[in-house]
């Protein structure tokens, strides 16, 4: 079961997502900068339904690089976006797709959550 905690008090508060295992030990699972985004990120880890998804389901981002690699079909090269996500994670995404504005981009690996792009 997830659960929450206040992580840092002073001068920000942070609450930090996680479980404990069995032994005891903590295993955060994302950082939150305040308490109502933990609670809601708890709930749908738990199986649960926010009261707000709109809230609870965006992952805040930050740009680190664009790389360029070759299509491997076309063969052509394709500007990826590297972006890091709240959560710690990094993702790679095909910039001509985010300039396109096509809505709501989801996370790789967060069920129903999508990614705010801060470019």
């Amino acid at each position: 079961m997830y659960v929450y905690q206040q992580s840092e008090f002073s001068p920000y508060c942070l609450f930090t997502v996680g479980y404990y295992e069995p032994n005891g030990e903590w295993m955060p699972e994302s950082d939150h900068e305040d308490k109502i985004q933990a609670a809601n990120r708890t709930i749908l880890l738990n199986g649960g339904v926010p009261e707000d998804p709109n809230d609870l389901n965006t992952i805040k981002t930050k740009n680190v690089s664009t790389v360029t690699v070759t299509d491997p079909d076309s063969k052509l090269p394709v500007d990826i976006q590297i972006l890091k996500m709240e959560s710690g994670a990094m993702v790679g995404i095909d910039a001509s797709f985010i300039e396109q504005d096509t809505g709501d981009i989801y996370s790789p690996y967060d069920k129903y959550a999508y990614l705010e792009i801060n470019e």
